[in-house]
């Protein structure tokens, strides 16, 4: 089967082909009508609306970052705070920051051949000027480029490239005493002190791993707790409702219950069992909580994923 490409090459017949026609690749003639033509680059532009609006939505999330990170009432603990309740660290906060502010990646000059990988974004934003330009020339940077090819490009810039060191040692650990310890804060608290420490330390890379598993196993454990109450507060208001309903029969009170052993189950169903009956906005019990539902709009089902 020919391939189908996109090109600048000549015909057999010695004509020049332009950018935007389409031929098979073996003899360069002309696959489609100009009414085929015109179909396919409507649905191009169309889906090229929408793989440019990924890459701005990164773009974005870059900005809001650096203003949050730029905020004089922000400190380095608070930041950090505020990645790891997004669901990112601060290291690839700094990325996003990076991409946000790079004209390569903002400008809309190359939009049609970056990829949409944050990652490999961060990688096309902090090459060398010469090198983005001959990746671009050479078309090692389109659409579906890796983060690898950016980074082998890097590695192989002539010239350039620094002489690379294997870490071969552990140089020390750091052991803090947990004892008194009640919050994730104070472990970030004492994270951020090594990171502010060794900022300006060239070829130390510091492993927080352990650190990040405690605070994960702690915030598993304070969700855990929290639904525990919550299943216990959503019963109590559950039996005053139906005390003063007073027409409820036994099997119907059961149901209204449920017979669920687990907290989350029984949660779940009795936040639906006040919304549907009683009309009752159940997050308003969870205000203070590892799983606080914000009161604005109609009121949902419980969301099951915030106790995982």
């Amino acid at each position: 089967m020919p391939m189908v490409t996109k090109t600048n090459r000549t015909t057999n017949d010695g004509r020049e082909l332009r950018d935007d026609e389409y031929h098979d690749d073996t003899n360069g003639i002309a696959l489609f009508s100009e009414v085929q033509v015109s179909t396919i680059k409507s649905h191009v532009a169309e889906i090229k609306v929408h793989w440019n609006k990924s890459r701005d939505g990164i773009v974005e999330l870059g900005k809001r970052l650096k203003t949050a990170k730029n905020d004089k009432s922000v400190t380095t603990h608070m930041f950090s705070r505020i990645c790891a309740d997004c669901g990112f660290t601060s290291k690839n906060a700094d990325k996003l920051i990076a991409i946000s502010e790079s004209p390569r990646i903002t400008s809309g000059q190359y939009k049609d051949v970056l990829p949409i990988s944050y990652g490999t974004l961060y990688e096309i934003a902090t090459l060398k000027q010469p090198d983005f330009e001959n990746a671009i020339k050479n078309k090692v940077i389109h659409p579906d480029c890796y983060r690898k090819d950016i980074e082998s490009l890097k590695k192989s810039s002539a010239g350039n490239k620094k002489k690379e060191h294997k870490e071969n040692f552990k140089l020390m650990s750091v052991f803090i005493d947990n004892s008194n310890i009640d919050s994730d804060d104070e472990y970030l608290k004492y994270r951020n002190a090594v990171e502010t420490a060794l900022a300006k330390v060239d070829g130390v890379r510091l492993d927080f791993s352990s650190l990040d598993s405690i605070v994960q196993r702690n915030q598993k454990k304070e969700k855990r707790a929290d639904v525990k109450i919550l299943a216990k507060v959503l019963k109590g208001k559950l039996q005053t409702l139906i005390v003063e309903d007073g027409s409820l029969k036994k099997h119907e009170q059961k149901e209204l219950f449920g017979d669920f052993k687990k907290p989350l189950e029984q949660v779940v169903h009795r936040a639906k069992t006040l919304k549907d009956k009683w009309k009752v906005d159940w997050r308003i019990y969870t205000v203070g909580t590892s799983i606080e539902q914000k009161c604005v709009g109609d009121i949902p089902d419980f969301n099951v994923k915030i106790a995982a």
